[in-house]
């Protein structure tokens, strides 16, 4: 901001020896031949989000980690994903929340669980498990990335389509237009899709699926139309849909726009792509099948993308659920817990402004879904506003090839009930009480986890100690997280001896358990 008029300093006339006055003048005219440094024009950025998928099913990344020493898995056939990642930047210790409400949460405000409120999924009104009754969903009060586009110096056009699983009953009953903000057009400008996970229209008793389901559409005042979509014909099937959708906005939204794309797929139920020749048999490989088809439409879109001013950010929002883990991953270390398993997701990036060098290689930077929020907003060419997105850091400086690291301790987390926060503090109501907490901390080789379940007036807490990097055999990778180094004790002057005090510290000081 400009000072007042009255702080300026007074300028007075300045007499110069001649030696020196030629210099000056030398001076001036050669930074008045120097242009001022240009910062990159800011350009769009498309946010792809996948349901479901873990690093287990993606192919890229099981070339990765076996080139490392992992063992063999069974990844889904995805060409399309594995040909973006050889075009940029693949992230392989990527963290969110271990499920869908509070991983998207996570993205869209830069906000840890703790302070957004979303520590676990939404449910709509006709699911009878634990979260459908009052687990508030994602607060109006709260700042998100569309709204810091939009006050940038050239604000963006920013729409959103697929999955949107933010927002609860009550708030849909109170506010339909929830994707947009409150007033209308605060957050996204447009939506389309599924605002829970898939739902039945209304008009019919047939679950719901992938051949069944309710689309809701949001115009820019606010109106909103809900129509029921059936398969077939082909083009209704969910994940052809949002691409469908996906690519008319590519081609009407006014540049620099955000355009954020979730896909319900591969989230249950567990299907038969319409139109498909080949008919798998057993859960695991119909997952894969579906994964290939979400791959196939992905590359359907990057192919419309302009990719020279255009960044692309492809991540899954958190592990593969179970019954689709196939060896030698652990089903019970899968979607819903704080295993690698369940909150090391697929993050990959493509930009403009990657480092040549960094093309198609691999970091094993520190990063999270909630990066997104402060990335794009430098893309932009803006700041963070004021308190906003605390928990996020631009990944930026680790595209450019400035830095290799944007954090040195790495935090997710999850709980039950959900809260609505303070919007300036992030702060929980007063007498907030999770009845459940489990978080996770790491410095990329050692991980704690710590679970905690509000019991009486002592809460019952569990923990785990992992060495990610020599925990397993023979000092080899633990992969799989199947070696808690708290079942024995420790030697006092160890490495994990001193990773625990130092992580156990970085949970009771900064990140004290919601389960009390």
């Amino acid at each position: 901001m400009p000072e007042a008029p009255q702080n300026r300093p007074v300028l007075r006339p300045t007499v110069l020896a001649p030696a020196l006055a030629a210099t000056a003048l030398l001076a001036a005219c050669a930074r008045a031949q120097t242009p001022e440094p240009v910062a990159p024009p800011p350009h769009n950025v498309v946010v792809i989000v996948l349901d479901d998928v873990g690093v287990d099913l993606v192919g890229a990344y099981e070339v990765l980690f076996r080139e490392r020493g992992r063992a063999p898995g069974t990844p889904a056939a995805t060409p399309a994903i594995d040909a973006f990642a050889r075009e940029g930047l693949l992230f392989t210790h990527a963290w969110t929340v271990p499920t869908c409400s509070p991983s998207r949460a996570r993205l869209l405000t830069g906000l840890h669980a703790r302070s957004n409120g979303m520590g676990s999924v939404v449910k709509d009104a006709g699911d009878d498990s634990e979260a459908s009754a009052g687990n508030a969903g994602l607060s109006l009060a709260l700042p998100i990335l569309p709204q810091a586009l939009h006050a940038t110096p050239r604000p963006y056009a920013c729409a959103a389509v697929g999955k949107w699983h933010l927002a609860d009953v009550a708030q849909l009953a109170e506010f339909p237009a929830h994707p947009l903000g409150q007033p209308v057009g605060t957050w996204f400008e447009t939506y389309s899709g599924s605002l829970f996970n898939l739902q039945a229209p209304p008009d019919t008793k047939r679950n719901a699926g992938y051949a069944n389901w309710l689309k809701t559409t949001i115009a820019r005042d606010g109106t909103l139309k809900q129509e029921p979509k059936r398969v077939p014909p082909a083009e209704n099937y969910p994940t052809s849909d949002t691409t469908a959708d996906a690519l008319a906005l590519v081609r009407s939204l006014p540049e620099p726009y955000f355009l954020y794309v979730a896909y319900n797929a591969a989230h249950a139920p567990v299907h038969d792509v319409p139109g498909a020749t080949d008919k798998p048999e057993g859960h695991p490989a119909r997952l894969r099948a579906v994964v290939s088809e979400l791959d196939r439409q992905v590359g359907t879109l990057l192919a419309v993308l302009d990719l020279s001013d255009t960044t692309v950010v492809l991540v899954g929002d958190n592990g593969t659920e179970s019954r689709g883990v196939l060896p030698p991953f652990d089903p019970a270390h899968s979607k819903g817990t704080l295993h690698e398993e369940g909150c090391r997701v697929p993050f990959v990036v493509r930009s403009p402004r990657l480092a040549p060098k960094l093309v198609g290689r691999a970091s094993d930077a520190l990063v999270g879904f909630e990066d997104v929020y402060a990335t794009a907003v430098e893309l932009a060419g803006a700041k963070l506003p004021p308190n906003t997105a605390r928990d996020s850091r631009s990944l930026v400086p680790l595209f450019e090839g400035r830095a290799t690291q944007v954090r040195e301790l790495h935090y997710t987390e999850s709980f039950f009930p959900n809260f609505t926060p303070d919007p300036a503090t992030g702060a929980p109501p007063p007498n907030f009480r999770a009845r459940r907490h489990n978080q996770a901390v790491t410095d990329g080789r050692f991980k704690l986890i710590r679970e905690t379940v509000s019991a009486g007036t002592t809460p019952e807490v569990r923990e785990q100690l992992f060495d990610l990097a020599h925990g397993g055999p023979d000092h080899s990778p633990d992969w799989f997280e199947a070696h808690d180094l708290l079942l024995t004790p420790l030697a006092a002057d160890s490495d994990a001896s001193k990773a625990l005090l130092r992580l156990r510290t970085e949970l009771d000081s900064r990140y004290p358990s919601l389960a009390r």
